[in-house]
């Protein structure tokens, strides 16, 4: 059987183009503690990669680079995916989730519309995110659909981070883990395979 990958450009939170409306979580909830429904001209750089084999169901989250490059995390991409190509960071670490990243070249260009869909903005190479930044996750509110989606600086919306791995269950012990692209060997690596 052949894996499936769907790029889709709809955040499934979207229900009816809401924006601002409060999550309240229930006691099964595992939405984002405060998250609250969006609307992904708020968020156009955001795609669901879902991939599927057989019975399996794999979602994760990712970025747009480009009409022809995704961002995700490198512990979400299968060798079965079909693309053009993937390449994720030569040091990432399956153990422990060092340098999760990769990037994903697709087989058909985008169109970037600039509205629903539209390229992020990345931190530049060595750049420190302070301490006390304000971020802003976006995605469709289970852990495993949020992993290897960006963390943007909320008031700049510069994608400073990708997903990696955590528990964002309400009062959760577990940490929420990020790989941070302003690593020099992290950025220089994307801008290797994209020029960006």
């Amino acid at each position: 059987m052949k894996t499936h990958i769907l790029l889709s450009f709809v955040l499934i939170l979207l229900q009816n183009e809401s924006y601002g409306e409060e999550v309240e979580p229930g006691p099964e909830d595992d939405k984002i503690v405060g998250g609250y429904k969006t609307n992904i001209k708020e968020f156009p750089h955001q795609v669901l990669l879902n991939m599927k084999k057989g019975q399996e169901r794999h979602v994760c989250g990712g970025s747009i680079l480009s009409e022809k490059y995704i961002l995700t995390a490198a512990h979400c991409v299968s060798p079965k995916i079909p693309l053009k190509s993937s390449k994720c960071h030569p040091k990432y670490n399956s153990k422990n989730f060092d340098y999760d990243a990769c990037v994903l070249e697709l087989e058909k260009t985008l169109t970037l519309n600039g509205k629903t869909t539209k390229a992020v903005t990345l931190i530049d190479s060595g750049k420190d995110i302070p301490a006390g930044t304000n971020v802003t996750v976006a995605g469709w509110g289970f852990t495993s659909g949020d992993s290897g989606g960006a963390i943007v600086n909320t008031a700049t919306k510069v994608q400073m981070g990708i997903v990696s791995y955590g528990a964002f269950q309400q009062c959760s012990t577990k940490p929420v883990v990020f790989a941070n692209i302003g690593n020099k060997e992290i950025r220089q690596f994307i801008k290797k395979i994209t020029g960006i």
